[in-house]
């Protein structure tokens, strides 16, 4: 049998799903996961398997939390079990007790996935002391750069609020097949489901009903000629882009949605390339405890070819 659980949303909450399970429940962040994958949360009505999903003060949060299950039986091996390994690892760029600033190398999940194995997280427990920390937002596996993370609850609110507001700024370079028609623009498609594949985005128009409101600024840094090692001779532009939303795939959806797929990205028609050509190179937060703006850059690795 399962317990339910119901959760009214506070000002104090943090602001996005798996954090407020965790925070609300007292719940690891594998038995979350568990039970998103698994159908057992509902926002309001709607079951939700969002891990980022976001929630608002006064919002209702269901949870079926199954029963414990008996223990299982000691094993017999003495040796302990190996832990998972990644060939590169994340670099941390700053800590202190409250937040955790991390390069995520492209290839590495942001969290664990269903079928298990290395994730930035997972890797992080295994390198910090203490409480787990927080994810405040994600980046696609294939996709390298900068990620804020809580290191105590009591920093999750302040850091989903900056995100939520728009104090927490990111951008990120992409190296995109073609040319824009101008040299800067807005982005304004809302983001939906896609009709045939869950594991895609489509994009909408901004007077759809569906979907979720989503907007991206680009600008053109540098026109770059094709790569030879690319199928064709089609030119490339470097963009860098900033979000003013976070949805799942927006950047790639949007820039697909232009004719200006980012090389690498067979998902949205990018076609070949050393990798997923999408880089978040810069990152700037409040500090949740001192309010003091903090600011980072990382340059794309080689791949870029820049």
């Amino acid at each position: 049998m399962a317990q339910k659980r119901i959760l009214t949303v506070s000002r104090d909450d943090p602001r996005h799903l798996l954090p407020l399970l965790r925070a609300r429940l007292g719940a690891s962040e594998e038995a979350a996961l568990s039970w998103l994958h698994t159908g057992a949360v509902y926002l309001g009505a709607a079951r939700c398997r969002d891990p980022l999903a976001a929630v608002s003060p006064g919002g209702r949060v269901t949870v079926h939390v199954p029963e414990p299950g008996p223990k299982p039986e000691p094993k017999l091996e003495l040796e302990p079990e190996p832990k998972p390994k990644i060939d590169l690892a994340p670099r941390i760029i700053e800590q202190d007790a409250d937040v955790l600033v991390v390069d995520k190398p492209a290839g590495l999940l942001t969290q664990p996935g269903p079928t298990g194995g290395m994730s930035l997280l997972l890797w992080l427990e295994q390198q910090q002391q203490g409480e787990p920390p927080y994810l405040i937002h994600r980046l696609d596996r294939e996709v390298s750069g900068l990620l804020v993370l809580a290191r105590r609850k009591e920093a999750c609110a302040p850091l989903q609020r900056a995100l939520s507001e728009g104090t927490l700024r990111r951008r990120y370079l992409a190296v995109v097949r073609g040319r824009p028609a101008e040299d800067e623009g807005r982005i304004e498609l809302r983001i939906g489901s896609h009709k045939r594949d869950r594991r895609l985005r489509a994009a909408l128009p901004k007077e759809a009903p569906g979907g979720l409101a989503a907007t991206t600024l680009y600008r053109v840094e540098r026109r770059l000629p094709a790569a030879p090692q690319d199928d064709g001779a089609e030119e490339r532009t470097l963009l860098s882009l900033e979000l003013l939303t976070g949805r799942t795939h927006q950047i790639r959806v949007h820039l697909a949605a232009l004719g200006l797929a980012i090389v690498g990205d067979s998902f949205y028609g990018g076609g070949a390339g050393p990798r997923l050509l999408l880089h978040a190179a810069f990152l700037r937060f409040p500090h949740p405890r001192t309010g003091i703006l903090r600011e980072h850059h990382v340059p794309p690795g080689p791949a870029f070819g820049l």
